[in-house]
């Protein structure tokens, strides 16, 4: 800015404070749609009743404007989970049959959703499923994973769950893996289109060496969660802690979701996800 430009500003007070509040004001009302997926929702117990999982998930309106809230919550086949969640919100108290059909957040609140908290949104045996969040002005959307005792609700670990684009077609997950702590790292892949559809997978070392290569098909609106160990059988991996990293490619399929965690005996943690040009 030059001292004729600096002193027009001065001389147009007027003009500067109409114009920020309008530029302001834009920024925040974003309207659209917008889609995230939640790719691995896990509730109840998988090992006999020892220890149980739930899920809170937050949707938070930091926007001018309020956002309408739809979602849907799905087995692993694509279909409508019959889980029972509980919200916040006085007009929507629950969620059954795996529809949120539609719901206003007004500007700063948050909605919470929550399975597994309470013995009526418990089920019987662990459950997995996968969620689509459409909203119509951009949220911020987190949930976490919460594992505990089942005789004494003592908390074992929590995770916080990324959640995913829906439209990616390559993507990369770092490995590492120890085969003598049982370390391995774990994906959940979401296919978010009707169609089925493959991804060429390919595990690499951290030399640039090929150490296994998959062509994974999965159906469309379908969920596939896999340990690394799964999908490439390997034999003879070396002892001591290896860094790797898996590669999937879809071609031109821009239609799914991931998440990964690694996981060692009764400690998770996410790992990234990066979508690759």
């Amino acid at each position: 800015m030059d001292y004729v430009e600096w002193i027009q500003m001065r001389r147009c007070p007027l003009i500067l404070l109409i114009a920020v509040p309008f530029l302001a004001n834009n920024a925040w009302s974003q309207t659209g749609t917008f889609t995230k997926i939640i790719p691995q929702i896990a509730i109840g117990s998988f090992d006999g009743g020892a220890t149980k999982y739930s899920m809170v998930i937050e949707i938070i309106n930091s926007n001018v404007i309020s956002a309408n809230v739809s979602a849907n919550f799905l087995n692993e086949d694509g279909s409508l989970t019959n889980l029972t969640f509980i919200t916040n919100s006085s007009t929507v108290p629950t969620i059954n049959n795996g529809i949120l059909t539609s719901l206003t957040l007004d500007p700063n609140k948050v909605l919470v959703i929550s399975g597994g908290t309470t013995a009526g949104t418990t089920p019987s045996i662990g459950t997995i499923a996968w969620a689509r969040i459409v909203t119509d002005a951009p949220v911020n959307i987190v949930m976490y994973l919460d594992q505990r005792a089942a005789a004494t609700n003592a908390l074992r670990s929590r995770i916080g769950m990324p959640v995913s684009p829906s439209n990616m077609a390559k993507f990369v997950i770092p490995r590492v893996r120890n085969v003598d702590t049982g370390l391995d790292v774990a994906f959940a892949l979401v296919n978010t289109a009707p169609t089925s559809t493959s991804l060429t997978v390919t595990l690499k070392g951290t030399d640039g060496s090929t150490l296994g290569n998959r062509i994974l098909t999965i159906n469309g609106s379908s969920h596939r969660a896999l340990f690394t160990q799964e999908l490439f059988p390997l034999i003879n991996e070396p002892g001591g802690t290896n860094f790797q990293y898996i590669v999937f490619d879809a071609g031109t399929a821009s239609q799914f979701a991931a998440v990964a965690l690694a996981i060692e005996g009764g400690n998770q943690t996410t790992f990234p996800v990066d979508v690759l040009r």
